[in-house]
């Protein structure tokens, strides 16, 4: 933390002591003006205080406005080098960026280091007609603090349309994330929201769900699950697996997107399953790891109670 002082006391009480006059010589003024008759200065020690009261407000408000000039022109110089727009195409970081993209740096002066860049027009990006990308930058520091380097760890793009990634038909106009290399170029595909006409394991998934790509459910014990794809239904939606109308479940899938694990499901209408009726509001899981040892790729149906 960088240690900063406070402004002394009688630095205080000395703007509030020019403020304070400013304003009675604001007020004094209009009145002068508005209403001369009663308000004329009878004598010369009035006029006299009224001049010096007039040079101690007008000193006042010059150094007023000269704090709002140099306020702005640190605004313009930060803006100049951490939020410059490309004159010219650039290629930074694998991406041919045009003439007029807005670009917010990470560190002043250097384009590569950018975290956001706003298109003047769509781009082709990773088979995404992109209008915006926001890269998360990890700092680099040395044993002084000062910034040494840096390093793009993944990207957000958001664009137009629909994109197919991973065989997923992904929304465009919400981001899809990527992870980097560390030279700034795209890795892997990571999560996206989907869009209309997306099908996994016999399952017809709404528009609005969110995927993303894992290693594997990891538990506090240490054990690595072989999900590979994690889906999050939209709140309120329902969807049917195995003939069950469940609403807004938590499924993941293996490598293969065949159905893993269910949890986070209730039922969203009275279903039969087994053999047996169950009512609305019914807590559904599939293949828990609590009960695969003694019922591997079951369903667990219980009414909430």
């Amino acid at each position: 933390m960088i240690p900063v002082a406070l402004p002394s006391l009688s630095f205080v009480l000395l703007v509030v002591c020019l403020l304070g006059t400013t304003l009675l010589w604001l007020i004094w003024t209009l009145s002068l003006v508005l209403k001369p008759a009663q308000t004329r200065l009878p004598t010369r020690w009035s006029k006299a205080l009224y001049t010096l009261i007039s040079c101690i407000s007008l000193w006042t408000l010059y150094q007023l406005l000269d704090f709002k000039w140099q306020m702005d022109a640190y605004k313009a110089l930060l803006q100049a080098e951490f939020e410059p727009t490309l004159q010219v195409a650039t290629h930074l970081d694998g991406i041919d960026m045009p003439a007029g993209t807005q670009l917010t740096l990470t560190i002043a002066n250097t384009q590569e280091s950018f975290r956001k860049a706003q298109f003047p027009f769509p781009i082709e990006i990773a088979n995404i007609s992109a209008t915006q990308i926001e890269r998360h930058i990890a700092i680099q520091t040395d044993a002084k603090h000062h910034t040494s380097g840096f390093q793009p760890e993944s990207m957000r793009i958001t664009g137009q349309g629909v994109t197919l990634q991973q065989g997923w038909r992904c929304d465009a106009s919400e981001p899809v994330e990527f992870d980097l290399q560390s030279d700034g170029g795209i890795a892997a595909f990571k999560r996206c929201t989907l869009a209309a006409g997306n099908h996994a394991a016999d399952i017809e998934l709404p528009k609005g769900t969110a995927v993303w790509r894992t290693t594997g459910n990891t538990y506090t014990d240490g054990f690595v699950d072989d999900d590979r794809w994690s889906l999050d239904i939209p709140a309120n939606e329902v969807v049917a697996i195995t003939g069950l109308p469940l609403q807004s479940p938590f499924i993941r899938l293996t490598e293969q997107r065949q159905l893993h694990e269910v949890s986070r499901a209730t039922l969203a209408q009275t279903a039969q399953f087994a053999g047996q009726s169950y009512p609305a509001g019914a807590q559904a899981s599939f293949n828990a790891r609590s009960e695969r040892a003694l019922r591997p790729l079951q369903w667990r149906i219980a009414a909430s109670p």
